[in-house]
């Protein structure tokens, strides 16, 4: 009988996603017992279930590679609380946005654009009676949910070197505050309290963050998340639909282009990796 084998690159056990999808199962478990919460654990396995079989079809496409399907899982969570939809047949199109924009938008062989903003913001732009931000309010106010996040977010902004990215974000965000209120009627306390809803948290600590598409050097971190924080908290002033992701966007674009013309080399971390071979009769 002839054998066929599969060689698939999997995650190793020190992979800080595997640290990021162990929050995201505890999050879940802990979000969806929340009567306001919304959204159930099975439209979350619908969602990422599309993210896995596009995340691991596209991956095969353009690499070659078969590749154990863990930024489908880890995205989809980002995208779920965030986005609530009318019919789970939205998750389709919104998944291809997100692991489809990861494939093909690319600049040095590094994907431009974080894939569960890109998604978030595109979806919400495009599928406007269909998909809606408001779930990113629907746990907020559950102070210890909120320590648990902001903990998990500052112990992985820490072990992928991206803690300055956060810290120029929130303080310039608290810093530029006052200037904004002098031209609205809205207090400074109430851009700052903004920052602080479950799903801004993190947006911050979990998309800004991400070492495929922030810079490494701290210098550059810095302007990075200076940089977002600004234009995050002019759109808000604008009024304008999901500000801080949309300032992430063209945050990694701004980003994407220097990286390329810069002569200041950027290199993004390597994902702790294996290859295992399967079998198949």
């Amino acid at each position: 009988m002839k054998h066929y084998r599969i060689d698939l690159t999997i995650p190793k056990l020190g992979d800080p996603r595997i640290l990021f999808l162990i929050f995201t199962m505890v999050f879940l478990f802990l979000g969806l017992r929340l009567p306001s919460f919304g959204g159930n654990f099975f439209d979350y396995c619908m969602l990422a279930g599309c993210c896995m079989i596009f995340d691991f079809i596209l991956r095969k496409m353009i690499t070659g590679e078969w590749v154990f399907p863990l930024s489908g899982l880890t995205t989809a969570f980002g995208i779920f609380i965030v986005c609530d939809v009318i019919d789970n047949i939205y998750y389709l199109p919104i998944a291809f946005l997100a692991m489809g924009s990861k494939a093909f938008l690319q600049i040095q062989g590094r994907h431009i654009f974080n894939p569960g903003a890109f998604a978030i913001v595109i979806s919400n732009l495009g599928l406007v009676h269909a998909v809606s931000p408001e779930a990113i309010l629907r746990w907020t106010g559950d102070l210890k949910l909120s320590l648990f996040i902001f903990l998990c977010g500052l112990f992985l902004a820490i072990k992928v070197r991206r803690w300055a990215v956060v810290l120029a974000f929130y303080g310039v965000s608290i810093l530029v505050s006052p200037t904004l209120s002098l031209f609205s009627p809205i207090p400074p306390l109430s851009y700052v309290h903004n920052l602080m809803w479950e799903g801004i948290v993190i947006m911050a600590f979990f998309m800004l963050t991400d070492p495929k598409t922030s810079p490494s050097h701290m210098k550059n971190q810095l302007l990075y998340g200076g940089f977002i924080a600004i234009l995050a908290q002019y759109l808000r002033f604008l009024e304008f639909r999901l500000p801080e992701h949309t300032a992430l966007l063209v945050g990694c674009l701004v980003y994407a282009i220097f990286r390329k013309y810069s002569l200041e080399k950027d290199s993004a971390e390597v994902w702790k990796i294996k290859e295992v071979h399967i079998e198949l009769f």
